[in-house]
């Protein structure tokens, strides 16, 4: 399963935007620089963009035979995830930062 390879050090839950652009590469054909917008969108909150990139990612999840169950269930949750979308450096910062504070 392809979510299991992306997400596997966060338990299934996708926690990095980096994972977002990976699985949007894999799940829905989306180039690199498509995995980059999607990723820019939710990390700035541009709703206008997500909402566009929306059914792209439909139809190339489609072409590629995956259920269109799972297709919406991943882009809800990707919805919510734009709300607090980090990328996975900054998290690696914060947490080392957050650590040493409390030393």
């Amino acid at each position: 399963m392809v979510w299991k390879n992306f997400c596997k050090e966060t338990y299934g839950i996708t926690v990095y935007q980096e994972q977002v652009m990976r699985l949007s590469q894999k799940l829905a054909n989306f180039t690199k620089g498509d995995a980059d917008v999607l990723r820019k969108a939710m990390g700035k909150k541009q709703i206008d963009v997500l909402n566009k990139m929306k059914s792209k990612f439909f139809e190339g999840c489609l072409s590629n035979g995956h259920d269109t169950t799972v297709a919406e269930k991943v882009w809800t949750d990707w919805e919510a995830f734009a709300s607090y979308a980090f990328n996975k450096s900054h998290s690696t910062c914060y947490a080392y930062v957050a650590f040493k504070q409390h030393i």
